[in-house]
Parts: structure tokens; C-alpha cells; sequence
């Protein structure tokens, strides 16, 4: 069975973080710097989605099964919105908890719990669990989660996201535009984290990655 647990969440999370680097202000503020960059957003969301399609298409690595990737045209999104990005509390925690997080096929990936986000949604407080793995100088949160959409217009098992943080600032940017499946929905010789319970949203986050089918 192929394991994620030491290899990126998904291979295009590496494109995503590259691209967004000047995008997002990696390791600087996560403001957008003027108007015209603002503008610019739906069509750099776009772009990222474009390449990844044509990443899953033709990847040999790709989780789409062989079988599939001659009539594969893309996955399904959700329409862009800026309303989806949204500034979130970072509360860095001074130990990071050690968590032992099962996967579909029943194993563990061991990670630590390192920092709490809180953010408000449609005037509702939430907050998401982040986590990075065991030994890892990553400058990301990776965070599973679950929210109301999941079975009927998202994949059943939760989405993820990871997002840039610094240990010196307290807040982040969560963009829910870059929510994406585990790569598990496309393919059950992989093996994904199951997002924690305690990382439900009460919500529908109609952003990012739908089902595939």
C-alpha cells in the first residue's frame, strides 16, 4: 500500500506552496499587498487548478488510475471565491502534543498537534486543530477536516488543507479555495490521515475540491 506519511499530502501541495510563495508572502505577512493583486486572485486559484489537473493526467504518479487517465479531464471545484480566504487566530502551542493519526488502510502516521487556528465564519466561531509531521522543519500546517458538505458535494472522508505559518505571528490565512481530497477518493492503494473529529466544521464549505464522482 502506498503510505502519505512520508511523501507530500498530495503532489501538487509542493506546486501549491511554489507558486503561492510571492502569491501569499511565504514567511511575511499573508495580506494581500494592493488592489491589483487582489484582482489577480481568481486567476492564480485557475492556474493552480489547471496545472494540477494536467499533473493528475499525465503524472505517473498520479492517483488517478491508470485506467481512468485517457478520459480523465479534470477534477470538479468549486467556483472561486475571495470570500473563502479568510484570516484565522494562530495559537502556536509550546510543546507540540505527540498524535498518533490512523489512515484508511489502518495505519498511523505520527505527527504532533502544534498549533490551534480559530477563525469566524457567517458570524460562527470556529476552531482547526494543525499539525506537522513527527520530526519535520516544515514551515506548513497540515490540516484535515470535515464539514457539512462532506457525502453529498465533497468526498465523505474530509478535505485537506496546509497552509504557511510563522512561529512569530499569530495570525494565518486559511484559503479554502485550496481545500483538496486525499488522495485515497481517487485511489485505494493509498493511504491517507483521517481527519481528527475534533477538526468538524460545523458548516458547509463550498470551496476547493468537490467529489470526483
Amino acid at each position: 500500500m502506498l503510505f502519505l506519511n512520508r511523501m507530500r499530502w498530495s503532489l501538487l501541495a509542493t506546486l501549491f506552496t511554489l507558486s503561492l510563495g510571492s502569491f501569499y508572502g511565504i514567511g511575511c505577512s499573508t495580506s494581500v499587498k494592493n488592489n491589483t493583486d487582489e484582482l489577480l486572485y481568481p486567476d492564480q486559484i485557475s492556474d493552480l487548478r489547471k496545472r494540477k489537473d494536467l499533473d493528475f493526467k499525465n503524472n505517473l504518479s498520479s492517483p488517478i488510475p491508470k485506467k481512468s487517465r485517457e478520459a480523465f479531464t479534470g477534477l470538479k471545484y468549486f467556483q472561486i471565491s475571495k470570500n473563502w480566504k479568510i484570516d484565522g487566530e494562530l495559537q502556536v502551542l509550546t510543546t507540540g502534543t505527540p498524535v498518533r493519526m490512523t489512515t484508511t488502510n489502518g495505519e498511523i502516521s505520527n505527527m504532533l498537534l502544534y498549533a490551534n487556528i480559530s477563525f469566524v465564519l457567517e458570524s460562527q466561531k470556529h476552531q482547526l486543530q494543525g499539525f506537522v509531521l513527527m520530526n519535520s522543519l516544515s514551515n506548513e500546517l497540515f490540516i484535515p477536516f470535515y464539514d457539512e458538505t462532506n457525502g453529498s458535494e465533497t468526498y465523505g472522508g474530509g478535505r485537506y488543507l496546509e497552509i504557511p505559518f510563522s512561529d512569530t505571528s499569530d495570525s494565518v490565512t486559511l484559503d479554502f479555495n485550496l481545500a483538496y481530497n486525499p488522495y485515497c477518493h481517487y485511489n485505494g492503494l493509498f493511504s491517507c490521515p483521517i481527519p481528527p473529529i475534533r477538526n468538524t466544521l460545523n458548516a458547509k464549505i463550498r470551496a476547493g475540491e468537490k467529489k470526483w464522482y
